[in-house]
């Protein structure tokens, strides 16, 4: 199977490009997967290239269109996937410059889009760090991330996917440590692995549960403090579902991606059909939970705020958010 890659590198004066050939590897995804949405999806959040308009009105009616964005999520999970083979047939730094080496190769094939060098090089530090042996600050790297976008286009500013995906990832840096803290207060008590470990088997399983939502709660307030705002901006509405689905949803594609990519490992022993259909599957079931419901069940908050307005709001909750990271949360016991 030949791997083709195409990418290609602006700067304000000067522009290069670097095409490496990628149309053997995607229909090999397509003749894997065929055309069903299930399908479209799939493929979709593994290059990048989502042109199911169906599915993504479905999508971004209940505000899970960050979903099929391919982001610091999706490189998270193709990260951890690699490093668990390669660092157990290589020595550790050896295995990092790999790691690096193929992520970058994983970009240029899907694309140069912001959310996908935001997360790059976020990655990239973090091994690079790793490699060094020293640690870097997560806001650091995403402010570097963002100069460097806007050093090679500085009209990337003005798209609303890099708006979106910088306010997120910021959202999630500054407030879901907050957010957990806040709910573990008020809603769902923490306890030491000990004392948990006493508590009765149901018990035990009642509190994973509890806890599973608490985390993906704290993540969904903190993704979307950023987003609301911008969202009513731009489209005068904002979907509650999306805090509802936003809390096993994008956990549950993971489950579709780690299949995804075992797959396409066990396709040159031809040992993947058999994934390939049980992902499929799986995808399809997902998919209906969230798309599946009448238009009357899409509940929406509208409204309208100007421009300036949107942006007074993202400062004041910035600040907000910087003033939590420099004091211990409160809500700790």
């Amino acid at each position: 199977m030949t791997l083709t890659l195409t990418a290609c590198f602006f700067c304000p004066k000067t522009s290069f490009s670097l095409q490496i050939p990628a149309e053997a590897f995607d229909k090999h995804l397509e003749h894997s997967l065929g055309r069903s949405h299930a399908a479209h999806f799939l493929i979709g959040i593994f290059t990048g290239n989502f042109d199911n308009t169906y599915l993504k009105k479905l999508l971004g009616d209940v505000g899970l269109q960050h979903v099929l964005a391919i982001s610091g999520f999706h490189f998270s999970l193709i990260a951890a996937f690699l490093g668990i083979i390669i660092r157990r047939a290589l020595p550790h730094k050896i295995s990092l410059v790999v790691l690096m080496l193929l992520l970058l190769l994983y970009m240029l094939y899907v694309g140069t889009a912001p959310s996908l060098i935001r997360a790059l090089i976020s990655i990239e530090i973090i091994f690079l760090g790793q490699f060094l042996s020293r640690t870097s600050n997560s806001i650091n790297r995403l402010g570097l991330a963002l100069i460097i976008i806007l050093l090679m286009d500085p009209q990337n500013a003005l798209r609303l996917s890099f708006q979106l995906s910088f306010l997120a990832t910021l959202g999630i840096l500054l407030f879901y440590k907050p957010f957990e803290a806040l709910i573990s207060y008020t809603l769902v008590r923490s306890y030491p692995l000990k004392e948990a470990l006493g508590l009765k088997y149901s018990h035990q399983v009642l509190y994973i549960i509890a806890n599973f939502l608490k985390k993906s709660l704290a993540l969904g307030l903190s993704v979307n403090i950023f987003l609301y705002p911008v969202l009513i901006a731009y489209f005068n509405q904002f979907p509650l579902l999306c805090l509802i689905y936003n809390l096993f949803f994008p956990f549950l594609v993971t489950f579709s991606m780690a299949l995804l990519l075992l797959a396409l490992l066990l396709d040159p022993l031809y040992m993947g059909v058999f994934l390939h259909k049980l992902n499929l599957l799986y995808t399809d079931i997902i998919l209906k939970t969230v798309t599946g419901l009448p238009a009357g069940v899409k509940l929406n908050i509208y409204g309208h705020i100007s421009t300036s307005t949107c942006i007074l709001i993202i400062c004041a909750t910035f600040l907000m958010g910087i003033s939590l990271q420099k004091r211990p949360s409160q809500f700790n016991l």
